[in-house]
């Protein structure tokens, strides 16, 4: 998963670099409804390397961070290791490539979320200080950023800046800031009150928006609560969120205590570590893309969560108890 990040981020490296060598080796091999749609998000400063969606280019790259992160001191040869550290920068770079906003947000949420629960209970309030002193430090960091940085517009980081601050120009005088997804939420919450228990049937709402948003496609909610509730209903919605919730709370526990109950608890520790970001992080993106029908993002958190019930496995194999 690692080496496929990697693989990506040269792909986003080589479109900003050099367009025309891109659209020769890569862009060409794409079909033309896509290389349009390419082309159009290119032209909005953002980068797809070999995929075409920057949406989709910024989960590998987010999962690869954190692949990075928390796995970095269990590779025991050096020039590997060296590999790593010498990559994560260009992981980062080309996330910022990407230019979506909400993957940045959702993945410093992730972290966040996953460095307070990465200790025993008995350390858990002095964890909660030493969150909330990082908290306060990254806030005055952006705070003085905001104020008193210049964006250069033609640097990718001056076009990520500009874009967080459109966003938040936007929601101070009321205006809509989310691409239009608010009229894709407003018609799937009508959809749900005609059929609130067992929702309008799977997929179906991408069938009813046909040239809603679009001439020649429908649309997902870009919300999965909202399309869970619509197309499946309450009875869908309960049966998907509890187990979601469930595994989380799972894997809290467990990582938690990981250096108690599980031997090699190093290494497990960082593998829960990595379920617990990827399911955060599921959980936050839901509320804004279309994860369930995005299979990458999907594929990705069960495999998260596989690494929880093999640590309930193994934990009950060795005569452990949660």
């Amino acid at each position: 998963m690692l080496l496929f990040a990697i693989i990506h981020a040269f792909g986003s490296l080589l479109q900003f670099l050099n367009m025309e060598l891109y659209s020769k080796v890569v862009l060409s091999r794409f079909s033309e409804i896509y290389q349009t749609e390419i082309l159009r998000i290119y032209h909005n400063s953002s980068y797809t390397g070999f995929t075409r969606q920057s949406a989709y280019i910024s989960g590998f790259l987010v999962f690869g961070i954190a692949i990075s992160f928390y796995m970095i001191n269990h590779y025991k040869n050096k020039v590997l290791r060296t590999i790593v550290i010498i990559c994560l920068p260009l992981l980062l770079f080309s996330l910022f490539l990407g230019g979506k906003r909400a993957h940045l947000i959702f993945m410093v949420i992730a972290f966040l979320v996953t460095y307070l629960f990465s200790t025993n209970l008995r350390r858990f309030f002095l964890q909660i200080i030493k969150l909330t002193s990082i908290l306060m430090l990254f806030f005055i960091s952006i705070i003085t950023i905001y104020f008193f940085y210049t964006p250069n517009p033609t640097s990718q980081f001056g076009k990520i800046f500009i874009k967080f601050d459109n966003t938040i120009q936007g929601l101070i005088a009321g205006e809509d800031v989310t691409s239009g997804r608010v009229y894709l939420y407003d018609y799937a919450i009508e959809l749900f009150k005609d059929n609130p228990i067992t929702g309008i049937g799977w997929r179906m709402f991408n069938e009813l928006t046909f040239g809603f948003l679009s001439s020649t496609s429908g649309s997902h909610p870009h919300n999965i609560y909202i399309q869970l509730l619509t197309e499946l209903g309450i009875v869908g919605f309960i049966l998907f969120i509890i187990p979601v919730i469930y595994v989380v709370i799972k894997t809290i526990r467990l990582l938690m205590s990981s250096e108690k109950i599980l031997n090699n608890g190093g290494l497990w520790k960082s593998a829960l570590q990595f379920s617990l970001f990827t399911q955060i992080f599921f959980i936050l993106y839901g509320f804004t893309g279309n994860l369930l029908t995005d299979h990458m993002y999907i594929l990705i958190y069960v495999f998260a969560v596989s690494i929880t019930l093999s640590a309930i496995k193994y934990s009950k194999t060795n005569k452990n108890h949660l």
